[in-house]
């Protein structure tokens, strides 16, 4: 396999299609370490992290678009907190793994860090980075301003 190699899939969370990547590095030793699994922030999808990815060379990796970004499915409704952490809860269990690194960026990390509170028993380690570790709500203006800009790599925000 070569590392350049990704394995595309989608699954579902209730009515929404998530798409996720993932990567197993051509040189990964033998021993079955716990996946890293990248949960990306609020403009981003998973192959955002293809790079950082092929990177890793000592165990399997995966990346989610969380509903609304990438690849996965745009519902009108279910942004909440809730909605964000089935989502990373979906794809973590489609992994039949017992745990996992969990790898979060700027918005993804309030989503990580509510996922990892239910789920501390599926926790093989936790990296975050960019964004407090607190979930706010987007005010109404902000909204309005991203309903109002283009699309961002070729997905409305």
């Amino acid at each position: 396999m070569s590392s350049r190699q990704f394995s595309e899939h989608f699954i579902k969370n209730k009515d929404v299609s998530l798409h996720y990547i993932e990567h197993i590095h051509e040189n990964m030793g033998k021993e079955e370490l716990p996946p890293i699994v990248f949960v990306p922030g609020l403009t981003e999808g998973a192959e955002d992290y293809k790079e950082l990815m092929e990177g890793i060379t000592n165990r399997k990796s995966v990346a989610l678009s969380l509903r609304g970004r990438g690849q996965s499915d745009s519902p009108v409704n279910g942004y909440t907190l809730e909605d964000h952490i089935q989502d990373i809860e979906t794809v973590v269990g489609a992994l039949k793994t017992e745990k996992v690194v969990l790898f979060a960026f700027s918005r993804g990390v309030a989503y990580t860090l509510g996922y990892a509170m239910q789920h501390p028993d599926r926790l093989a380690g936790l990296i975050i980075g960019d964004y407090p570790a607190i979930h706010t709500k987007l005010s109404e203006k902000w909204v309005d301003f991203m309903i109002q800009s283009p699309p961002w790599r070729g997905k409305g925000v």
